[in-house]
């Protein structure tokens, strides 16, 4: 679920998400706009067929609220304990 959306520019917004994977509150500008986030939130639409033009840092960002850095932290703590 989206927390927050703020328009940044045109064509931009700023999501805010809380992360499944640290609970903290990220935020990530969006080539996109209000409205078709919230088509997307409101009909269930697959991430990659709403925003195909969304990198896969982006679409994970809508799906989990969580950045590149916790993945990255998260395999580096898997891949640690190993």
């Amino acid at each position: 679920m989206i927390h927050k959306i703020e328009h940044v520019s045109e064509g931009f917004v700023r999501v805010h998400k809380q992360s499944v994977i640290t609970g903290n509150h990220n935020s990530m500008v969006l080539p996109t706009r209000q409205g078709e986030l919230e088509h997307w939130e409101e009909n269930m639409t697959l991430v990659q067929d709403a925003f195909p033009h969304f990198d896969e840092n982006q679409r994970e960002f809508l799906i989990s609220g969580a950045t590149p850095d916790e993945w990255d932290d998260l395999f580096t703590k898997v891949a640690d304990a190993e």
